[in-house]
């Protein structure tokens, strides 16, 4: 699916309702903006990753900072030693 759109006066774009309804875009969801070699833009849905390791599988976000189950195990088993 194509379409024509211009960029608003603050720079923004509003997705056509088709586009987004046909991908699973719907209010309230993140998304990941980056440039592309060919000048353009990629538009996709955000997918959580763990802050340490980048693993994207069993992921938690506290205070601003997502981590995976593998990551917040091993940095108990590293608090418990310390103790």
């Amino acid at each position: 699916m194509k379409n024509y759109k211009k960029l608003s006066k603050s720079g923004g774009i509003t997705i056509p309702r088709l586009m987004r309804q046909e991908l699973g875009f719907f209010p309230g969801t993140a998304v990941d903006i980056s440039t592309t070699e060919d000048g353009g833009f990629l538009i996709r849905k955000h997918i959580p990753c763990c802050h340490i390791c980048g693993s994207t599988e069993q992921t938690a976000t506290l205070a601003g900072f997502t981590l995976c189950k593998s990551c917040c195990d091993h940095m108990g088993k590293e608090l418990e030693a310390d103790e």
